[in-house]
């Protein structure tokens, strides 16, 4: 049976993605066990994560065939032009097309640190409009990301329209904390007409969230949050609790959906999260 396309699910349903990062080994079955563990139905696609920070990890379009044909998950594969060369990319969109995977998330990938420059070289033959373009041509159904921070929202919009004018038909914001901010970002991205998710990073604890807010580009923290991160007694059920809270922001500012990602592997808290009371 084909994947449904996110567009096609975002017409009628708020849409919920999970999204995973591939083992380190060659073993998925912690993931598989985690997946099936959730509450039924709270999930619409396993969204897969192509080697982030740059790390070798097991290849995401291998995950995601595995999640689909094994597992019966439908799913979003991300495809980086940092680590392939157009033959490479087209090849493994091929193999997700046999699989019966119809979706692509294209993204330029987290930079290769300084330490492993040596032995490691970045390849960036395409770029992210270029591979855009591709997956497109190559009748898959292509999302693009988003930075909506205030301070780069201007930028990021113009490159957001070069985006969908090269083919996107969905987006994936990077995490909002702020429901200013989510407002702001929505009505600002109405206009594109096309299915835009939210991105939604549960706090797991206070030094996560100062971590998060001082270190990773494209996420700003209010100070609000990360007080109550601070002064709670369970860090975790507190980033539970925010997380909803942003959830239901972005469905009442018009959102389609959410991407859902669950810091350091924790995918037990989608249920709470997705799943109302």
């Amino acid at each position: 049976m084909t994947s449904p396309t996110l567009p096609e699910l975002a017409a009628s349903t708020f849409v919920h993605c999970l999204e995973v990062l591939p083992p380190r080994g060659h073993d998925p079955s912690r993931i598989f066990a985690c997946l099936r563990a959730l509450p039924a139905g709270c999930v619409h696609f396993v969204n897969v994560a192509d080697s982030p920070m740059a790390r070798p990890r097991m290849s995401a379009t291998s995950l995601a065939t595995a999640l689909r044909l094994q597992e019966g998950w439908d799913t979003i594969v991300h495809m980086t032009v940092r680590d392939r060369n157009r033959i490479a990319v087209e090849a493994d969109i091929l193999g997700a097309q046999a699989a019966g995977i119809r979706n692509h998330l294209a993204v330029s990938g987290d930079p290769i640190a300084f330490s492993d420059r040596k032995p490691v070289k970045a390849v960036r033959d395409l770029s992210v409009f270029d591979l855009i373009r591709l997956c497109a041509s190559l009748g898959q159904v292509v999302g693009a990301v988003f930075d909506p921070t205030p301070a780069a929202r201007d930028t990021e919009l113009r490159k957001l329209e070069r985006k969908i004018q090269a083919g996107a038909r969905f987006v994936i914001t990077q995490p909002i904390y702020d429901e200013a901010i989510v407002h702001a970002v929505r009505t600002q991205t109405s206009p594109l007409g096309i299915p835009i998710l939210m991105g939604v990073l549960p706090l797991y604890s206070a030094k996560h969230a100062e971590y998060l807010h001082r270190n990773v580009p494209g996420i700003q923290i209010p100070e609000s949050l990360r007080q109550l991160m601070a002064q709670s007694d369970n860090a975790v059920l507190q980033g539970i609790a925010i997380a909803r809270a942003l959830r239901k922001a972005a469905k009442d500012a018009g959102f389609q959906g959410i991407c859902l990602m669950p810091p350091f592997g924790h995918y037990e808290l989608a249920g709470p999260i997705l799943i109302d009371a």
